[in-house]
């Protein structure tokens, strides 16, 4: 705990150059970016003085499709904003991304392309292509929890992050029952979880966000705002959790729930 609060003293007195997203530029709900789950290998990292590793495993939407230039994806913007934050710490934050990948084919990947880099996070990034191959969701969530497992026995930690949110794919794809199974994921195997998609969805009820936008120009920019509010957001949901203390076991005979008791 001693170490914990003067982590806590270090990191608010080396925060750096504001980027130009803020916490009021890139409203979200609390219980959308909630921290309810320790980040131990960041926490040990940023307590030895770093360096810290993150990579982020992905599909299209974490490469720089549709963004302004490819230093405007959310990537390379969580590393501006956690070299910023964690100054004089080392950051890199690496970008696995393939389109149309699959959450199974990403944990083929898991091995030979992100734990023998010696991550301390990994921000697993899935569930769109499943849901549109139709893959079923048990499927998909048995893959996710062997994934999880592979990465937690290397000893690094996950945050799982959901789809994006449009107008549209509410209407062509059922993604409910695949958000279902992440979010019951991170309960019972003890991860984050970053609801990009109902931080989205709140983004477009709010007006923040318009994908009805006609220009080239209009949409680049409302990209890269969506870009860099999820950096921001992440980086916020990664300090926080890095500064949360252990919590003692509960011991009560409590029966895991079951993804459709998730609401």
């Amino acid at each position: 705990m001693r170490a914990l609060a003067v982590l806590a003293v270090v990191l608010a007195g080396s925060a750096g150059a504001q980027t130009p997203e803020s916490a009021a530029s890139c409203p979200a709900p609390d219980s959308a970016v909630y921290v309810d789950a320790r980040l131990p290998s960041v926490q040990a990292a940023l307590l030895a003085g770093g360096p810290l590793r993150v990579i982020v495993v992905g599909t299209a939407s974490s490469t720089a499709k549709g963004v302004s230039r490819a230093d405007r994806a959310y990537p390379a913007r969580l590393e501006q904003d956690l070299r910023q934050r964690l100054a004089p710490r080392r950051v890199d934050v690496a970008n696995l991304a393939r389109p149309r990948w699959t959450a199974a084919e990403m944990i083929a990947a898991f091995a030979p392309e992100v734990i023998a880099e010696h991550p301390n996070l990994v921000i697993w990034q899935t569930g769109t292509t499943d849901a549109i191959q139709g893959i079923a969701p048990d499927e998909f969530g048995a893959a996710l929890g062997s994934g999880i497992d592979q990465l937690q026995q290397h000893g690094v930690d996950v945050i799982l992050m959901d789809m994006q949110y449009t107008p549209v794919s509410t209407t062509m794809i059922n993604l409910a029952p695949y958000i279902e199974q992440m979010q019951w994921l991170t309960q019972i195997k003890d991860v984050l979880f970053f609801h990009r998609y109902d931080t989205m969805k709140h983004w477009v009820e709010s007006g923040l966000l318009d994908f009805a936008k006609e220009t080239r120009a209009e949409q680049l920019r409302q990209a890269d705002m969506v870009h860099g509010c999820l950096a921001l957001l992440l980086a916020e949901m990664i300090e926080r959790a890095a500064l949360k203390a252990d919590q003692p076991t509960n011991t009560g005979a409590e029966s895991e729930p079951s993804p459709g008791s998730i609401h």
